[in-house]
């Protein structure tokens, strides 16, 4: 069971890492091209969500955990 929950806490800060990395890329991009500030903003808020989805799952799961055991 611990090798698994580590395993899901390196693909955790994988998608992290990934996330900081697609607005990073995303912020440049917009600095080159202002007219598409919308469409990149609207990037940024999935990333921002999908971040809090993956971190919020594995909260869920170590609080599901601690409590049955």
């Amino acid at each position: 069971m611990r090798t698994l929950l580590n395993a899901i806490e390196f693909l955790i800060i994988l998608a992290d890492g990934g996330a900081a990395l697609r607005i990073l890329y995303c912020l440049l991009r917009l600095m080159g091209s202002p007219d598409e500030k919308e469409s990149y903003v609207k990037k940024i808020l999935h990333v921002l969500i999908y971040a809090a989805f993956a971190n919020s799952s594995l909260a869920l799961m170590i609080l599901t955990e601690s409590y049955f055991l």
